[in-house]
């Protein structure tokens, strides 16, 4: 009978490590690789804080959000707003189909428009905005649907 509860008490002792949430993540203390995240981010199981990213494209040579892409905005201007603690990386991409120096602009202002669209509702200190023309594809600029895939600004949220 000592034995088991000297048993029974093992056990319990171990549950209430295993179930152990020092930064309340979801994430067992005994799991999480990334202790003491800030409260009110997502994290993956690990415990490490998940990166969000949303993208919205554009037509070719185009530099104006679509009003299709609005919701994308939407989207976006609700995370950040649940999400304070996050900043939002604002990344605009171009295909391959003009020049390089035409695509940097062309990705800058592709960047600049979402961010104002973002800026209208959330505040400019949480934005960094870089572009980046067509040195980071997504997919191939061989065909039509992976041009149009390139033709983005990437949002993430971090």
């Amino acid at each position: 009978m000592k034995y088991l509860l000297l048993l029974i008490l093992l056990f319990q002792v171990s549950y209430a490590n295993s179930t152990k949430d020092g930064d309340g993540d979801l994430v067992p203390d005994h799991l999480d690789i990334c202790p003491n995240t800030e409260q009110g981010v997502f994290v993956d199981n690990q415990g490490c804080r998940k990166a969000i990213e949303k993208r919205v494209l554009f037509d070719h040579s185009q530099t104006i959000i679509a009003p299709e892409q609005y919701t994308i905005i939407e989207d976006v201007i609700a995370l950040a707003k649940e999400l304070k603690g996050y900043k939002i990386y604002i990344q605009g991409h171009a295909d391959s189909t003009a020049s390089s120096s035409i695509n940097l602009t062309i990705s800058k202002q592709r960047a600049m428009n979402v961010y104002r669209a973002l800026s209208k509702e959330l505040d400019k200190s949480r934005m960094i905005i870089s572009w980046y023309g067509e040195s980071q594809p997504v997919a191939s600029n061989v065909t039509k649907e992976g041009r149009s895939t390139n033709r983005r600004v990437s949002i993430h949220l971090r």
